[in-house]
This record gives structure tokens, sequence and C-alpha cells, in this order.
């Protein structure tokens, strides 16, 4: 049985070189993916208007950390603005509140 190679840390990379790996590089662009399939700034400060009237300001994130981010049910991920968790489908309004960068 032939196991799959398993890349080095760069532990010792240069100040020129990245020690970002290939495996956080592909995290983030898989946030960023869902991000745009809920229509929603994750990891960005924003204020949330929920139906019931609750507003929240804050970065908002996905609440749990989740392996396969392109299988999350959309219509019931749990987002979070600090402690207070809500599902997608609670949201009447979202704004960024910083500038994109």
């Amino acid at each position: 049985m032939n196991l799959p190679f398993q890349g080095e840390f760069a532990f010792d990379a240069g100040p020129n070189q990245s020690r970002e790996s290939a495996w956080h590089r592909e995290r983030q662009e898989a946030m960023r993916a869902l991000a745009e399939k809920l229509g929603l700034p994750l990891e960005q400060n924003v204020e949330v208007r929920l139906r019931d009237g609750v507003i929240l300001q804050g970065r908002l994130r996905v609440r749990e950390e989740t392996l396969f981010l392109d299988r999350v049910d959309t219509a019931n991920i749990q987002l979070a603005i600090g402690r207070a968790t809500f599902r997608h489908g609670d949201l009447a309004a979202c704004v960024r509140l910083d500038p994109p960068s």
C-alpha cells in the first residue's frame, strides 16, 4: 500500500518566504466561496439585523469549525457575532462596516 506524500512544514522559512501552508490557503479559499454562496461578508466587521429586531455589530463568522465548507447546509448554517449565535435564515439585513481590502 502506497501512502500519499505529505509535504514538509516550512518552520525554517525566511522572511521573504511564505509560512502559510497549502491547507491554510485552500481553507481561506473555501471560506471565500462559502461567503459568496451565502451572500455574506464572513470574517468581516458587520452590522446585522435579525428578523426579531435584534441588532448586532462585530466580526461575522461561522459558529463552528466545519471541516468541509463546500458541504455546509446553507439554510441551517449557524453564524455568530461575538457570543451571539443565529441561523442564516434569521437574518433580515447585513451591512459591512469596514471597506473591502
